[in-house]
């Protein structure tokens, strides 16, 4: 008889979702050098915030910089505010 949970992932397996390894494997590739074959699960907030000035520049609305780069309204302000953040912390 199979397990119900045989198709569960193991406990110790915590995932790392920024480029979607678990803790294991980021350790692997973190210490082999092997980091960046792993591309990032999701978008650099100083990223956005200069895909979003170039945007604004011609004259597009938050609402419809949001729905180009794919991403809620929310998210684009969050990382906005997340790019903002960084910016005066390294000035």
């Amino acid at each position: 008889m199979v397990s119900q949970r045989a198709n569960q992932r193991p406990a110790n397996a915590v995932r790392i979702s920024g480029r979607r390894l678990c803790r294991g494997c980021h350790c692997w590739a973190t210490r082999t050098g092997h980091l960046d074959d792993y591309p990032r699960a999701t978008r650099r907030a100083i990223d956005v915030a200069e895909d979003h000035a170039h945007l604004h520049e011609h004259g597009l609305t938050d609402q419809e910089i949001a729905r180009r780069l794919g991403m809620k309204l929310d998210s684009l302000h969050r990382a906005l505010y997340r790019a903002r953040t960084y910016e005066s912390a390294t000035a």
